[in-house]
């Protein structure tokens, strides 16, 4: 709501209402806009990425080293448990109907008895909210197991899971250190678990977005003056 309410601000500083995509991928690219309303805008977008914490474009931040995998190794992550090759790779992956795919993933076939573990340190704030998600698909049937946990919490436990194809699964957590370990247990004795995309991104605090309303009020404010 409030991100929409600012792009709505910035199209009215452009004059008709509108922005178009082009000043939205390339600010620098005013061209558009009035002199009179160039320096407002200019405040506006830097008050947004400050209060969006670099977000204005969409953009985020992934604390996970090569979640996606697509260096088509293990690089960032440690591995334990069963690890021999065979039944923990990466594999080539290319689906046209799946972009966010890339072409790599992580696969796991280790049998229940002896599950593979991949895990890594992410960098938190205590007591910041982080959102953890990551792709997967589960084939084969049972029995199987797959568990992400994050420092001492659980953010996903399943055991002997239906078959499903690629879904996307994300939650939230709260970090009570300033580093957690990220750990992926898995494991699937008929076939195979595959994991893609996985990251772990800060969730804006609402004093963040508090900020944002404050600041676009006092532009408002100033704008509505300087026309008047």
């Amino acid at each position: 709501m409030l991100r929409s309410s600012f792009f709505f601000f910035l199209a009215n500083l452009s004059g008709g209402g509108n922005v178009n995509d082009d000043l939205f991928k390339n600010p620098t690219n005013h061209s558009q806009l009035s002199p009179m309303k160039k320096p407002l805008f200019l405040i506006a977008l830097a008050v947004g990425v400050v209060c969006f914490g670099g977000n204005v474009a969409g953009a985020t931040i992934n604390l996970v080293t090569n979640g996606d995998f697509e260096t088509g190794t293990f690089s960032g992550w440690n591995l334990s448990g069963y690890t021999d090759s065979k039944w923990l790779h990466i594999d080539s992956f290319v689906d046209s109907s799946k972009p966010q795919l890339g072409y790599f993933v992580l696969t796991l076939e280790p049998p229940t008895s002896t599950p593979a573990f991949l895990s890594q340190t992410i960098n938190t704030v205590s007591g910041q909210q982080y959102t953890v998600s990551f792709d997967s698909l589960v084939s084969g049937g049972s029995p199987n197991l797959l568990k992400v946990t994050i420092g001492s919490q659980i953010i996903y436990d399943s055991v002997n899971g239906a078959i499903h194809d690629w879904s996307h699964s994300s939650f939230n957590f709260t970090a009570n250190a300033s580093t957690q370990i990220l750990t992926i247990e898995a494991a699937n004795d008929p076939s195979q678990i595959r994991f893609d995309n996985i990251a772990v991104i800060a969730v804006p605090e609402p004093s963040t977005y508090a900020l944002f309303g404050l600041g676009a009020l006092a532009l408002v404010v100033a704008y509505r003056r300087k026309v008047a």
